[in-house]
């Protein structure tokens, strides 16, 4: 049984990796666990009932990121969505006044929105458009982490630096 709990954990623990290891290389910047949940560091040192909750945000989030294409750099941070989604909806604001005064289901908007996003996501980012910040060098960084190594790879993969360094 606590064999079966120890693969369980290091799954999961490869898992996460191999999510936060593709989330970096779509920022173009280290991303670490502690940023989407602040003091914790490796996912198997949350609570057993968040652990996989928290791996599937991490991999879908992975999957959106994936989808943005090179937008992606612009979509990982509160403000990098807030800013994609006020550009989003300004042009929508801009819509005929017919357009906008049709009844819409909070589905078909939610749609309608996601389907914005994807075309703004679309658009070449060169020259970039103003609504676009530059891009900071991201999070402080202080310790060395190999995300892939952790995900079960080689260690020949990512070895960015990523903020944090103790356990909670």
């Amino acid at each position: 049984m606590e064999q079966t709990n120890l693969y369980s954990a290091q799954r999961i623990q490869q898992r996460a990796a191999l999510a936060l290891a593709k989330i970096t290389k779509l920022a173009g910047y280290t991303v670490g666990l502690d940023e989407y949940w602040p003091g914790y560091y490796r996912v198997v040192d949350m609570p057993p009932a968040m652990q996989e909750e928290a791996v599937r945000q991490l991999e879908r989030e992975a999957q959106v990121l994936g989808s943005m294409g090179t937008m992606a750099q612009y979509g990982v941070t509160l403000g990098d969505k807030l800013l994609l989604y006020r550009t989003v909806i300004e042009q929508l604001q801009d819509l005929p006044q017919e357009q906008l005064n049709t009844a819409v289901t909070w589905a078909q908007f939610k749609g309608r929105l996601n389907k914005e996003i994807r075309a703004e996501c679309a658009k070449p980012i060169s020259p970039r458009p103003a609504w676009l910040k530059a891009r900071p060098d991201g999070p402080k960084k202080e310790e060395t982490h190999d995300h892939t190594a952790e995900a079960g790879g080689n260690g020949s993969g990512n070895t960015d630096q990523i903020r944090g360094g103790g356990q909670p």
